[in-house]
Formats: C-alpha cells, structure tokens, sequence
C-alpha cells in the first residue's frame, strides 16, 4: 500500500525537507528499507520521482531478507532469497517483486478534499516551496529565521529566500522584520 500511494501521490511530498529528515534523524538501519520503497514506487514515473533522494541512502552493509521473521529460518530464508527482486537485491533487502494496488487507494478528489493542504504540496510539486510550509507547519521554531527555515526545510538560505519570494506573493506565508533583531520571522497564512 504505501508504495502504491507513493508512486500515485508522490508529487505531495516535500523533498528537500524529507532529505534533510533523512540526514539528520533516520537511523542507518531504515535507510536501506526506505531506499527499497522509494526506488519501488518510482517505477514508471518519467523522471524518476525519487531520484534526488534515493542518492542519499544507502544499502544494507549484507543481503538479507527484508522481514526478520524469514531470517531466523533457514527455508524462508532461502525462498527469500531465490524470489528476491532485482530492485531488492540492489538494496540488500530480499523480497519478491511487489505489484502497485491501485484499486485499494483512494481518488485524489477524495484524497484533496479531506487534506486540503494537499491541494498546495500537489501545484508545488515536491519542490522547496512544498518543504518550506511542512517546515513551517510540522518543525517547531522554523520560521523563527532564515537560516533555521533554510536548514529545517533542506534548502540553502539564497533557494529559500526565493521560494519565499514566490509564497509571500502568492499569499501563502508572511514575512517580518523580528523586533530589534537582524532577522526576519516567517509565518504560514494558510
């Protein structure tokens, strides 16, 4: 389900700040997992829709079986290993092709009606803009300045400065001189 959703809604994710997430806080154990989701659930998208972000992870250090349940028997292990898709194998986490289940997600309609914020990340389509306002709306003290909105959404100060340009005019977000500070505050109006 989640590659499906992935691969169907992944225009809705915030790259940058995703990248920035994986950086700072995902432990190395996960990374060869999500690497294995990402690369799934961008087949068949043109470019690749996960590609920026599947560069920054890495494999796991031995090929195993992708459920820990098939390690700890030897004939799971091995049928495992034998059924292993050549995208698992890639990211040392043996698992058999996985196939998208389109008819079990829900239509965008659906989807964007009850998550109208979506409606945003989908027109932004993943880029900084979008990891600026789940920054803005997810990480405390984002907007308290430049540089902290710059390093929590995973951008660099000169790129945030125009995104912000863009979402300022376009309504989405304010900006502020911070009282008797060289700063500026940045706040979501959405």
């Amino acid at each position: 389900m989640a590659t499906t959703w992935l691969h169907t809604y992944g225009d809705l994710l915030a790259k940058h700040r995703l990248k920035r997430l994986i950086r700072d806080e995902l432990e190395l154990e996960y990374q060869p997992i999500l690497g294995l989701l990402l690369e799934i659930a961008q087949q068949g998208t043109h470019p690749p829709e996960f590609e920026t972000v599947i560069k920054i992870l890495r494999p796991a250090p031995r090929p195993h079986p992708l459920f820990k349940s098939s390690s700890k028997n030897p004939k799971l292990r091995e049928l495992a290993k034998h059924k292993a898709s050549p995208i698992s194998r890639r990211w040392n986490l043996w698992c058999q092709p996985i196939e998208f289940k389109d008819d079990a997600i829900r239509p965008a309609s659906w989807l964007m009606r009850r998550h109208p914020e979506f409606v945003t990340q989908a027109d932004f389509r993943g880029d900084l803009r979008a990891s600026i306002l789940a920054s803005l709306r997810f990480d405390k003290d984002a907007g308290h300045s430049e540089l902290r909105l710059a390093d929590r959404s995973g951008g660099s100060r000169a790129q945030l400065r125009n995104s912000l340009r863009n979402l300022e005019i376009s309504g989405r977000v304010s900006t502020r001189k911070a009282q008797g500070a060289n700063r500026r505050e940045i706040a979501l109006m959405i």
